[in-house]
């Protein structure tokens, strides 16, 4: 493997006693070049929306808490909605075996 000696003539902003702390702390980047040039895209594509997608995959950890809080959750809202419920059909049932039910009595003459 052959390596070559950088060319101290060339112009850095890394001296030659720069440290390698000091080049990784950089990233061992001369010059940060930072111009987008938004306008060609859109006038080549020319996109009605522009939407961008991220695939994550979820650990473990993640999954087993999310569980946690939906069973959490549920049985929140279970212990606040079944004594309605219960109460609510307890009412109806009540209603309907205490109904009067009109009778016709028919008299024969």
């Amino acid at each position: 493997m052959y390596v070559a000696a950088l060319d101290s003539s060339l112009p850095s902003q890394y001296s030659e006693d720069s440290t390698i702390e000091n080049l990784l702390n950089n990233l061992m980047i001369e010059e940060w070049n930072s111009t987008q040039m938004y306008a060609q895209y859109y006038n080549e594509c020319q996109p009605i929306e522009c939407t961008y997608t991220t695939r994550t995959r979820n650990n473990i950890l993640y999954v087993i808490t999310t569980l946690i809080g939906i069973i959490g959750g549920l049985t929140r809202v279970s212990k606040i909605l079944v004594p309605l419920l219960v109460k609510i059909i307890v009412y109806c049932f009540r209603k309907w075996r205490n109904r009067v039910v009109p009778q016709i009595s028919i008299i024969q003459t």
